[in-house]
């Protein structure tokens, strides 16, 4: 019927330094900020993840300091 396997989960925890931290708390901020600027580009108009995609990708580089990928996951 299907596969005989045991699943585990592995709890872990990050272990950064300040600057690190500070980082990622940086590029977490932004990140959301992009969602955000997706959802406001999308709304209430828009719904395929292509067509958001155009319209989102300048308004991302402009008004974001992500990098490529981050800013596709951000409008998707």
């Amino acid at each position: 019927m299907g596969d005989d396997y045991v699943r585990r989960t592995a709890i872990t925890r990050l272990e950064t330094t300040g600057e690190q931290r500070d980082a990622l708390t940086t590029t977490i901020d932004e990140w959301l900020r992009g969602c955000q600027l997706a959802t406001d580009l999308a709304w209430p108009d828009l719904s395929n993840n292509a067509d958001l995609q155009l319209l989102a990708d300048d308004a991302m580089r402009e008004q974001t300091d992500l990098g490529r990928q981050h800013d596709i996951l951000a409008i998707r």
